[in-house]
């Protein structure tokens, strides 16, 4: 499961300006190539750009893993620097005992998505966003990281909701809010084939949704997973709304 990211049913596809084509049930798409790469970071670097960085938003696994190959770089050129890292310093604190994460012929960790990660631990990884990135007396990551996760790019997505850095906005900015039965503080981790997490600070709760819908491109099911989100707030006990 790609944790924090999204998909698109007309084949543009995160943030970046690459040249990027993104339909999960096309194999000639370049998400779909991109998986049989040795070297998926360098497949993605390789992709001209249609418009200056930051000017448009176009959704691409592929910047994911150009990322986690500087990643990678930085910690030594192998897969070994970057695994431990992940682990040490994160998985291992926040309790994350069952998450796989793979990695590409090359050594990159392939973070864009099929990661294997049980429900208990996405709620972990939920539960540590809505605590601001810090778990157990120890701030593990930056607060300020995930308030600019949570800022809006400002820019129009084909989804037609808002977009932070990695996740899905409940802001209305450049669109409708993601979920509207939900408070505007929400945030979205929205995987392939219908994997949530839904963190939702102002009632300090995190809710998680495994699944495997095989409409790998509709937006049906966002509709339905509100309600479903709208109803589990609802049976919240009064004084925790």
């Amino acid at each position: 499961m790609g944790v924090l990211y999204g998909h698109y049913p007309d084949g543009r596809s995160s943030n970046t300006s690459l040249e990027w084509r993104e339909v999960f049930d096309d194999n000639t798409s370049d998400v779909g190539v991109l998986f049989i790469q040795e070297d998926m970071g360098s497949f993605a670097s390789n992709k001209p750009l249609v418009a200056p960085p930051g000017s448009v938003y176009n959704y691409s696994t592929g910047s994911t893993m150009i990322l986690a190959k500087v990643i990678k770089n930085i910690l030594g050129g192998k897969v070994a620097g970057t695994y431990k890292l992940l682990h040490k310093s994160l998985l291992r604190k926040l309790g994350m005992n069952t998450a796989v994460v793979q990695a590409d012929v090359s050594g990159s960790l392939v973070l864009g998505a099929q990661e294997l990660i049980g429900t208990h631990d996405l709620t972990r990884l939920g539960q540590f966003i809505l605590q601001n990135g810090h778990w157990k007396d120890e701030q593990i990551i930056p607060e300020n990281w995930i308030e600019y996760m949570s800022t809006p790019v400002g820019l129009n997505t084909n989804f037609g909701f808002d977009y932070g850095s990695g996740i899905w906005l409940n802001t209305a900015q450049n669109g409708a809010p993601f979920f509207p039965s939900l408070p505007s503080d929400t945030l979205i981790g929205y995987g392939l084939r219908g994997q949530f997490i839904i963190m939702i600070p102002s009632l300090e709760l995190v809710i998680v949704r495994t699944g495997n819908t095989m409409d790998l491109e509709s937006l049906d099911l966002i509709p339905e997973i509100d309600q479903l989100a709208a109803k589990i707030v609802d049976a919240l006990p009064t004084d925790e709304k």
